[in-house]
């Protein structure tokens, strides 16, 4: 009857942004209680193997721990090291023990971390992060359920999931990373807190999608010009010192904090389009936080490609169960 992932990120929500504007705080108690809800709409179908990443704080064990609760959820052998990496090697073993669908709870960049681990896997991802775009804001239940529906094979992925896009940056030395919203780079040529919540230290910023009800770096690519997650282009901009200004933007950067924004220059990017930069002394952030410090002038390469995980649209998956009668009883 299928086998379901999960992984929950116990840091999202957490980072400075609570201390710089009025982003929520997800507490370790709300997610368990989300992980409970998830977990009841997926034994409503009988799915026959849940797999989960553990973690510090214990999150799924402790949803678990519910008499409502009947599921029998195996989980993963793997160190705790409380950093990214937990999520990008759960991510590669259940690649390994092929699941049919992955649940993440977290941010763009715990999903980041799932892609790297494995860049095909289907993914419902639950918003538990800050200024998200890749995840979703919606009730654990009906995200349970969608899973439960896809695992069983009740409903097609093919008829309810897209390949996301992911911007490609390939250093001087040939190391890549990527990202599967935004690459930002920095004047500030230090990682530091690694969260991106301060728009005076940006030069210019590449994104893969960009709708107005999104926050952060998106948003400001969206009063531009939208770019949805079918499109076949990205979006970038450049931020404008006050005498290069060409456009003046007022965007929500963040939870509760509403920004000008000078813009000097902007464009779409096609898919396989290869973007040469020259930088030095700078940081190169990916969705929304800084991880590599560049300290020698190089050229840098920047590709939008469309090799990302598979996104569920949950309404689509609910609409073509409820379509072909899946929610009856005999």
């Amino acid at each position: 009857m299928g086998t379901v992932g999960i992984i929950a990120n116990p840091y999202s929500s957490k980072d400075i942004r609570r201390l710089t504007g009025s982003a929520r705080i997800v507490t370790d108690w709300e997610k368990v209680n989300v992980l409970r809800r998830i977990i009841i709409g997926l034994q409503s179908f009988q799915v026959a193997r849940i797999i989960a990443m553990d973690d510090n704080a214990h999150l799924v064990r402790r949803a678990i721990n519910h008499p409502g609760i009947t599921a029998d959820v195996e989980f993963l052998e793997l160190p705790i090291r409380g950093n990214a990496n937990d999520t990008l090697l759960a991510s590669q073993q259940m690649a390994e023990k092929e699941i049919d669908v992955l649940i993440s709870l977290g941010g763009d960049g715990t999903n980041r971390m799932i892609a790297k681990g494995f860049d095909k896997h289907t993914v419902l991802p639950v918003s538990t992060g800050t200024n998200n775009v890749f995840p979703y804001d919606l009730e654990g239940t009906h995200v349970g359920i969608c899973a439960g529906l896809i695992a069983s094979q009740a409903v097609d992925k093919d008829d309810c999931t897209v390949q996301s896009k992911q911007i490609v940056v390939t250093l001087e030395n040939g190391d890549k990373d990527l990202a599967l919203v935004d690459l930002a780079i920095s004047t500030a040529n230090f990682v530091a807190s690694r969260a991106i919540w301060d728009f005076n230290n940006l030069d210019e910023v590449f994104l893969t999608r960009c709708e107005l009800l999104d926050l952060g770096l998106a948003s400001v690519g969206a009063r531009l010009q939208t770019i949805g997650i079918e499109d076949e282009q990205g979006l970038m901009y450049k931020i404008a010192k006050s005498s290069e200004m060409s456009k003046k933007i007022l965007s929500p950067i963040g939870p509760g904090t509403i920004q000008e924004v000078l813009i000097s220059d902007w464009g779409l990017i096609n898919k396989g389009q290869v973007i040469t930069r020259n930088i030095s002394r700078c940081t190169l952030a990916f969705d929304g936080e800084r991880e590599i410090q560049i300290t020698n002038e190089q050229n840098i390469q920047i590709e939008l490609i469309r090799k990302g995980p598979f996104i569920v649209d949950v309404s689509a998956c609910l609409e073509h169960a409820a379509q072909q009668g899946d929610f009856y009883l005999e």
